[in-house]
């Protein structure tokens, strides 16, 4: 029984350039896969070598004996501007790279914010999320007579009851 090639997952993968053939089997017992036969520059067969171009990479006709290449051209990857706390990182499994949140040897204890109305979550210098309030009132400062009072229908802010 013949090894068939193809059931090679390697050899598999392989593809032929432009103007190229897969041969049916390899031409000699040293090679593991076919190779490609292909159109010269001058219209000759030359063998090539089967190959496997991945994203962003294509084939084109190359060399100057007419066989094709893998061709990358990168498409370009849009520039990063990270958050505090966060810093750029390349994954293998990924074209471009992307925030992540930074790795620190002492992690950063923070506790659970909830901000009233009129309020807003941002991260504090400290690092950790924290309420920022729009200053609606003034606090008025009242006579010795009177005292700070919010009054029921007079509006969120206090005011100086006599």
């Amino acid at each position: 029984m013949q090894f068939n090639p193809f059931s090679d997952p390697f050899c598999s993968k392989l593809k032929c350039g432009p103007g190229c053939e897969l041969e049916q089997f390899p031409s000699s017992p040293n090679e593991r896969c076919p190779s490609c036969v292909c159109r010269g520059s001058v219209g000759e067969r030359v063998k090539c070598l089967a190959m496997h171009c991945e994203l962003p990479c294509r084939f084109e006709r190359f060399s100057q004996y007419g066989c094709p290449s893998c061709i990358c051209h990168p498409i370009p990857c849009s520039p990063l501007n990270c958050q505090p706390g966060y810093v750029i990182k390349k994954f293998p499994e990924e074209r471009c790279p992307r925030c992540e949140k930074e790795e620190s040897s002492t992690e950063l204890q923070c506790s659970p914010v909830k901000c009233d109305e009129n309020c807003y979550e941002a991260v504090g210098s400290n690092g950790c999320e924290t309420c920022i309030c729009d200053p609606q009132c003034s606090q008025p400062k009242c006579d010795a007579k009177c005292r700070l009072e919010i009054k029921p229908g007079g509006g969120p802010c206090p005011e100086c009851v006599c």
